[in-house]
């Protein structure tokens, strides 16, 4: 990948160590949901074996819709998914498959090479409290600043797991002693000697994670989501007492796509694109407004009413100020009734143009289904039934390092 002279590789880290199987259980085919239903016991996600996984993979394949490509998915599936693999393993060969050719590098970050890296780091989090402390200095400096912050992930007093034979269990102090999920209490030094024999046992938190890839893969600038972004703010403080460079961060583009009857209904609607990048009700009201011909605002109609009340207050206040109480219940009650009137005559109104209104939510539904922006809940398998690794090689053409917009792609353009 070459930008500005300056050539990048780009490198998928998979969070192979996460335990939130529940987050990972399900995806979504336009109205169909897939359900993997197995008791993870809190392993690690990357570590769970693909013995349950074939009527999975049979559901999510019957709910594909039958485009050109559909076939060639379908094979993709079957060459990564096979009974026996690990979930990481699986889903490194399925990216791969779709990304190679972008020069795509994958990383699984829960190898003992890795951790053997963290080592100090870990120690630290023991005998120091380190990531509690800065992460807590840090919330403090921001709320100085932005009186409304609200810290997105709040530090524990130990924030990294211990992964056992029953799954990856918190570690939390109690006394002079840490406890690991109520099973084994072990001394600071006994805990520090596992962690030097054996530093593959032990997975940073969400909290630590950052640091923890930032030490393998030094970063000039990271990009993310908002509530990404909003704990890694937290985090300046923690980097800087680590001695690793913390690296500039940068929201990432958003991306909606199209597809070819959403893009007609799109061009009947006669609204611009970016109306529905808002609430549903504001959506709705344009629309009527934009094409209703009568004037459904009552503002020049409350606007004069206050005038005329304001002058009655002014008379009142030189003759008899108790009755300006009186008067300010009842420019109240009158408001209050056009705001009703107002909302009646707009509601009739939506009914005479029922057809039109159901086009735009239709609209608004395929961009934000269940009310959930599209990219955070529906998965990309139909539009690759539609265009085949086209799709793959547009977004990634499309959706650029630089730009922290909301991009639109349009399959039919």
């Amino acid at each position: 990948m070459n930008i500005k002279g300056f050539n990048y590789v780009p490198i998928f880290w998979i969070a192979s160590e996460d335990h939130d199987f529940e987050e990972i259980s399900e995806v979504n085919l336009k109205k169909n949901k897939i359900k993997w239903n197995i008791d993870s016991k809190n392993m690690p996600v990357g570590e769970i074996e693909l013995n349950d996984f074939m009527e999975v993979v049979g559901g999510y394949k019957d709910s594909i819709i039958d485009f050109e490509f559909k076939g060639k998915l379908e094979i993709l599936i079957d060459e990564a998914y096979k009974k026996g693999d690990t979930l990481s393993a699986a889903t490194i060969k399925f990216i791969n498959s779709l990304f190679a050719k972008h020069g795509l590098v994958i990383i699984d970050s829960n190898k003992k090479v890795f951790k053997k890296s963290f080592i100090d780091n870990f120690k630290n989090e023991i005998l120091d409290s380190r990531c509690e402390v800065d992460s807590s200095s840090q919330i403090l400096k921001i709320k100085k600043d932005i009186k409304s912050f609200k810290p997105q992930v709040n530090p524990s007093d130990v924030n990294f797991f211990k992964i056992t034979s029953l799954g990856r269990k918190r570690i939390r102090k109690k006394d002079r002693l840490f406890r690991v999920d109520d099973e084994n209490e072990y001394t600071s030094l006994d805990l520090i000697n596992q962690i030097e024999t054996n530093p593959e046992l032990f997975s940073p938190n969400v909290l630590m994670r950052p640091l923890y890839q930032e030490k393998i893969l030094p970063n000039v600038c990271y990009l993310g989501g908002p509530n990404e972004l909003k704990y890694w703010m937290q985090l300046k403080l923690y980097f800087e007492n680590s001695n690793v460079q913390f690296p500039i961060l940068k929201l990432r583009t958003s991306a909606f796509i199209i597809d070819e009857k959403t893009s007609k209904k799109l061009s009947k609607s006669d609204i611009d694109i970016k109306y529905f990048f808002g609430k549903l009700d504001d959506l709705v009201n344009h629309k009527i407004n934009s094409t209703s011909k009568l004037n459904l605002s009552f503002n020049s109609l409350k606007n004069k009413l206050t005038n005329q009340f304001n002058e009655l207050r002014e008379i009142s206040i030189n003759i008899d100020k108790s009755f300006v109480g009186a008067l300010n219940a009842q420019e109240k009650k009158q408001l209050k009734g056009l705001d009703e009137l107002e909302k009646k005559l707009i509601k009739a109104e939506k009914r005479n143009y029922e057809t039109q209104i159901n086009n735009v939510k239709s609209i608004f539904e395929s961009l934000h289904p269940n009310n959930i922006d599209q990219e955070r809940y529906l998965n990309f398998g139909n539009f690759y039934s539609y265009k085949g690794q086209e799709f793959i090689d547009y977004i990634v053409d499309k959706v650029l390092i630089s730009d922290d917009k909301i991009l639109v792609i349009n399959l039919e353009d």
